[in-house]
């Protein structure tokens, strides 16, 4: 049962995430959040931004915490500070079909990322994967394909080296990965055990 006293969840968008590293640094909102600019804690100033969105949707939202080990976290949080209560039942991915879904719109996708797989485009093939499973969650599609997508583009942003916008990407996969996979921590912990790397080794987020 959902703690907030209804059955009833926030709707899936917009559905604020914040990615938690070890070593207590956060990032949520496009900000890497250390806590050195103004001595907060950073998982608190990280939840700034579910409280803006929260403030201009004009109603209870989803928000879901990442951490590094796979883990996640979602609580429902209402306006003027109401919440975060948590959310203490799964929330599965729809398994059917919604109104607005057409197999074309999300799938046009999956051709291209995985010819940019066969390519070794490891870039282009992990946004095409990325981009294609966001909409299909967006438009309530077929489940399955979500993780297949996923998946597949986990493995590419895994492979994807040497480049200024890797770890943009990996921080932003991670939230996608959050948002639409919760209860698979191997692909989320895999993801920001590689940000975490990749932040010691020098990139600035």
């Amino acid at each position: 049962m959902n703690t907030t006293g209804t059955d009833v969840l926030p709707p899936l968008y917009p559905h604020p995430t914040i990615v938690v590293l070890p070593g207590g640094a956060a990032h949520a909102g496009g900000r890497f959040i250390t806590g050195a600019e103004d001595r907060r804690d950073p998982l608190d100033a990280a939840w700034d931004h579910a409280h803006e969105v929260a403030a201009w949707c004009g109603r209870e939202v989803r928000v879901s915490v990442g951490r590094a080990n796979g883990t996640v976290e979602t609580y429902a949080l209402g306006l003027h500070g109401g919440g975060p209560y948590p959310i203490t039942f799964p929330v599965p991915s729809p398994s059917a079909p919604g109104p607005g879904w057409r197999e074309s719109v999300a799938d046009r996708h999956d051709v291209p990322g995985y010819y940019a797989a066969r390519a070794r485009d490891w870039k282009t093939a992990a946004r095409l994967c990325m981009t294609a499973a966001e909409r299909r969650h967006r438009l309530r599609a077929p489940g399955p394909k979500d993780g297949h997508d996923l998946d597949n583009a986990v493995r590419a942003w895994l492979n994807f080296r040497d480049d200024p916008e890797a770890l943009a990407m990996g921080f932003e996969l991670a939230h996608v990965l959050i948002r639409l996979q919760p209860h698979q921590p191997g692909p989320i912990a895999s993801v920001l055990g590689r940000v975490t790397h990749l932040i010691r080794a020098g990139a600035r987020p």
